[in-house]
């Protein structure tokens, strides 16, 4: 990780300076690198907000009081106090040079905050994935979570509290531990997960259908905006939720509204001679496996997968279905397996794809 990149960037964004391509790249970097929300974190705290007339004496106690057990002042060369006001006052309006500065303080602050003596464990953890990127977690409860590229989990430390309650967005298999008989309870945007001890996937990506495929165990599925509307899935069991945005009525003023479809299927392996693939959990094992596919159906398959944009412009091939079982195979591989079960041509460059 470009460490003094990130802070650099970051940096510049608090000072109002940073283009908004810098602004797309440090964003980036944040998501390929999910440690630097710390540095975040860190600058936010350091950093002193412009103001029309700067209350040094009220910053420099504040400063005082939040680190005076870690930190000492020698007021004996005369650099205490005021020489510390009057460098504020100096360079608050030089951004450029608070840039500089703050490199080398960010790095003071995680040895100041991160030191034995003051290590503590975070009451608040968020784990986020890049594209191409695959993570696994150990929670503190012992429960088991895979990340799949592009998701995010947050949760606290439910150790001597009757909460397993976590936020998510994206994709993840959950092997969930038995914990003081409490639920773990997954929170998404459209639709809250309770279990005691099972092994699910959750595929919840915005905008996108909503799957919760339970491999052993039971859950309880409950809807956010109807809490009256719930579900209990048992093992080989997947709800898919698909919420669509009706096109409003030309005379009505009203806005459109939502017509959902939820449907409970079976979890069918794909067989492929004598081995059975899940195309719901494959993935964990990196394994990338459709069955009867469309190519826009895998166009966010496979932007996620390999960190691509991938654009379509042959409308023959669209309707075409595919089939896939790979694993470690690059882009490449992946395409022109497909390119030889329905032909088309396709163009790489960087990380754009276009099929035509």
């Amino acid at each position: 990780m470009d460490r003094n990149l990130i802070i650099e960037l970051l940096s510049r964004k608090l000072a109002g300076e940073a283009t908004q391509q810098e602004i797309q790249d440090l964003d980036d970097l944040i998501l390929q690198n999910p440690d630097s929300i710390y540095y975040e974190e860190a600058l936010s705290e350091l950093w002193l907000p412009p103001a029309t007339e700067l209350n040094t004496d009220a910053a420099f106690k504040k400063h005082i009081s939040k680190y005076k057990n870690e930190l000492k002042y020698n007021d004996s060369a005369g650099r205490g106090k005021k020489g510390v006001a009057k460098l504020l006052a100096k360079y608050s309006t030089n951004s450029s040079f608070v840039i500089s500065l703050l490199l080398l303080a960010v790095s003071g602050y995680f040895l100041v905050q991160k030191s034995p003596s003051s290590f503590t464990t975070p009451a608040y953890t968020q784990t986020v994935t890049g594209g191409g990127m695959r993570k696994q977690l150990n929670m503190p409860d012992g429960t088991l979570v895979w990340l799949n590229s592009k998701s995010s989990i947050s949760f606290g430390d439910v150790k001597g509290t009757d909460s397993r309650l976590i936020n998510f967005a994206g994709e993840g298999f959950f092997k969930v531990a038995p914990y003081n008989h409490h639920y773990f309870v997954i929170n998404t945007a459209k639709l809250t997960i309770k279990g005691l001890t099972a092994s699910f996937n959750v595929k919840a990506y915005a905008d996108e259908k909503i799957e919760i495929s339970v491999l052993a165990g039971a859950l309880e599925v409950i809807m956010n905006d109807n809490d009256a509307q719930h579900f209990i899935l048992n093992p080989s069991e997947k709800l898919v939720l698909v919420d669509k945005r009706a096109a409003p009525d030309k005379v009505s003023t009203m806005d459109s509204q939502i017509n959902r479809t939820m449907l409970l299927e079976s979890i069918n392996p794909l067989v492929i001679g004598d081995n059975a693939y899940s195309t719901e959990t494959s993935w964990v094992n990196n394994r990338l496996v459709f069955k009867d596919k469309t190519l826009p159906e895998l166009k966010t398959t496979l932007e996620r997968w390999f960190n691509v944009n991938l654009y379509i412009k042959n409308e023959a091939v669209k309707s075409k279905l595919f089939t896939g079982n790979f694993t470690g195979k690059n882009l490449e591989q992946v395409l022109k397996t497909l390119q030889s079960t329905n032909f088309f041509h396709y163009n790489i460059t960087k990380q754009e794809v276009v099929i035509y």
